[in-house]
């Protein structure tokens, strides 16, 4: 039996309430394996967003090119 993997493509929120942390979390609950491409990288808490910083659509694209999903054995 395998592990099923998911992709996000997101941005990253550092307080891991959303975004790629939020998903990845998600993906771990469901017994998936989590791979994630960011997207922007964010300066924030749970109330504030101070600033975004966009990753270039090159560099993503990149990324998910090369994070294709692996079968994995079940632990």
């Amino acid at each position: 039996m395998t592990v099923p993997s998911v992709l996000s493509i997101a941005g990253s929120d550092p307080s891991g309430g959303a975004g790629i942390q939020a998903d990845l979390k998600t993906a771990s609950a469901l017994g998936a394996y989590g791979m994630a491409v960011i997207t922007a990288l964010t300066a924030q808490n749970t109330q504030t967003v101070a600033g975004v910083h966009e990753v270039s659509a090159d560099s993503s694209r990149c990324r998910s090119t090369r994070s294709s999903p692996i079968s994995r054995p079940m632990p």
